[in-house]
């Protein structure tokens, strides 16, 4: 995955593609041979989502959608069967955030709605029950506002509005409650 992040900045986004698609060879056996450990689970599903994110540079969204829906799917079976690890959960709502941000892009608006709305089902879960953690907090706002841009562009202007008014709403309480 670092190969990748660090092939994609120098430009050689073949070989990013290439690496990362080794790093899920790897992680797909690791997984074979130790289903029961979770955080084998967890880096399986967390190259997926980096796959996905070089695979947006192709113009190729139905790979790009196929690949972030593979991530979710992955996303969900662990999240569920670990509700108490947060961070499966953040994977799992930001998985959906991403799969929202493409299907906007592909003008598939009642489909990103959906997944939009199951990235905040779940932040606004986890945002409040760790009322303390402030990258929870933040990407609950950011998944609002990202909600907000797919109303507007639906032409569902007053959701739109309510949308960015709790973006809004949730970054006035982290400011207010950041101690710089």
């Amino acid at each position: 995955n670092n190969l990748s992040n660090l092939q994609k900045r120098t430009g050689k986004l073949d070989k990013a593609l290439s690496s990362i698609q080794k790093a899920i060879e790897i992680s797909e056996q690791v997984v074979r041979e130790n289903p029961a450990v979770a955080d084998y689970q967890d880096f399986l599903a967390t190259h997926y989502h980096s796959l996905a994110g070089l695979q947006s540079n192709t113009d190729d969204t139905d790979v790009v959608l196929a690949t972030l829906l593979k991530t979710i799917d992955n996303r969900e079976s662990l999240a569920s069967a670990n509700p108490d690890v947060h961070r499966y959960q953040a994977g799992l709502a930001s998985s959906y955030n991403n799969l929202g941000g493409v299907q906007i892009d592909a003008g598939r608006l009642d489909e990103a709605t959906g997944s939009l709305q199951r990235a905040l089902e779940i932040q606004m879960k986890l945002a409040s029950a760790n009322p303390d953690v402030l990258d929870y907090q933040d990407s609950l706002a950011v998944f609002h506002k990202n909600l907000g841009a797919v109303k507007r562009t639906a032409g569902s202007l007053d959701e739109a509005t309510a949308s960015y008014q709790k973006a809004i709403e949730v970054s006035e309480r982290l400011v207010a409650g950041s101690p710089t």
